[in-house]
C-alpha cells in the first residue's frame, strides 16, 4: 500500500515537473518570438530611416547637379546669344535670338524650379517655418489659392530629418 502512494506521488511530483517545464518552455518562445519581432522592428526602422536618408542625399546631389550643370550651361548659352545678337544688324535674325533667349530663360527659370522643389536650400539654411512661407509665397503668386502660416514660431522646434519629410508631405499635398 505504501509502495503505491510512493508510486502515486512520484507520478504526481513527475507530472508536476513536465507541467512546469512544459510553462517554462512555452513561456521561452514566446519571449524569443517577442525578441525576435523587436528586432525586427528595429530593423525595418532602420532599414526606412537609411532608405529616407540616400534618398534625401540623392534629391540633394541632383538639384545640386541641376543648379550648377545645367543652369550653368543655360546661362552661358544665353551669353552668348547676347553677343550674338548685339553683333547682329539683321531685323530678322535679331528677333529669332530674341525668341531662343526667352525660351533660354524659360528653361533657366524651369531647372530652377525643379532644383528647388528636389531639395530646399532654405530648409538648411533658414530653417522649416521660413521654407514654408516661401513655399506658400510661391505657390500664391502662382495660383489663385490662398496658403497661409498660422503659428506660434517657438513651437515649431523640428530636426533636419523631421522637418525634411514634413515638407516633402507639405508638397505632396
Amino acid at each position: 500500500m505504501e509502495s503505491t502512494k510512493e508510486i502515486g506521488s512520484l507520478i504526481l511530483i513527475g507530472t508536476g515537473l513536465i507541467v512546469i517545464l512544459v510553462l517554462i518552455l512555452l513561456f521561452l518562445v514566446v519571449f524569443y518570438q517577442i525578441y525576435v519581432m523587436k528586432m525586427k522592428k528595429k530593423e525595418a526602422e532602420l532599414l526606412l530611416k537609411t532608405s529616407l536618408e540616400s534618398e534625401k542625399q540623392e534629391r540633394k546631389r541632383i538639384a545640386a547637379d541641376i543648379h550648377d550643370g545645367v543652369s550653368g550651361d543655360l546661362n552661358a548659352i544665353r551669353n552668348f546669344l547676347s553677343v550674338l545678337y548685339k553683333t547682329e544688324t539683321s531685323e530678322e535674325k535679331r528677333a529669332l535670338y530674341d525668341d531662343i533667349r526667352i525660351g533660354v530663360e524659360a528653361a533657366i527659370e524651369n531647372t530652377r524650379l525643379v532644383s528647388y522643389k528636389l531639395m530646399p536650400p532654405l530648409l538648411e539654411t533658414s530653417g522649416f517655418l521660413i521654407t514654408l512661407q516661401d513655399y506658400f509665397s510661391r505657390l500664391n503668386s502662382k495660383t489663385n489659392a490662398c496658403f497661409t502660416v498660422n503659428t506660434d514660431e517657438e513651437l515649431i522646434d523640428l530636426s533636419n530629418e523631421v522637418s525634411y519629410e514634413v515638407f516633402r508631405v507639405i508638397q505632396e499635398l
